[in-house]
């Protein structure tokens, strides 16, 4: 990935981008790090941004603009091996954690020009055993209390 490369020689965002606007798709359940993260891990890293990169705290600290146009509430637990599937199945109360990383986001995401949910509705009633899939759905997140606007 060239983006690491230029990080890691101090040179992201380059130099020479002038009125440039940074489009961030900033998820905690897509690959090996969130598979591993645990649940509190994950909540820190909603509010601190710690785990992406680029992460919007670092575009915005470089002096460029970021609106973060992806995001959802979806976790890494659909394998029940991983740390966040085990801590969220002895959770007693699912939606409070929702709650929290709602609002750790969009703190996080306060900072931002602007910030786009993933969709407005899922039409995927039968995904999950029937569990649908709440998580990518603004309209549900709403409904569920997780995200309050």
């Amino acid at each position: 990935r060239m983006w690491w490369w230029l990080r890691f020689w101090g040179q992201f965002p380059p130099p020479h981008f002038d009125n440039v606007a940074f489009d961030l798709h900033l998820y905690q359940c897509f690959g090996w790090p969130w598979e591993r993260c645990s649940l509190s891990g994950a909540l820190r890293s909603a509010l601190s941004g710690f785990g992406h990169f680029p992460s919007l705290r670092h575009i915005l600290s470089s002096g460029h603009e970021a609106m973060v146009s992806e995001w959802s509430l979806r976790l890494p637990e659909w394998d029940a091996s991983w740390p966040i599937a085990r801590e969220l199945k002895a959770c007693a109360d699912r939606d409070a954690v929702y709650r929290e990383y709602a609002s750790a986001q969009l703190q996080q995401f306060a900072a931002s020009r602007a910030w786009y949910f993933w969709t407005w509705k899922v039409d995927a009633g039968a995904a999950n055993g029937g569990l649908g899939e709440p998580h990518w759905d603004l309209r549900e997140c709403l409904r569920r209390g997780w995200i309050a606007l």
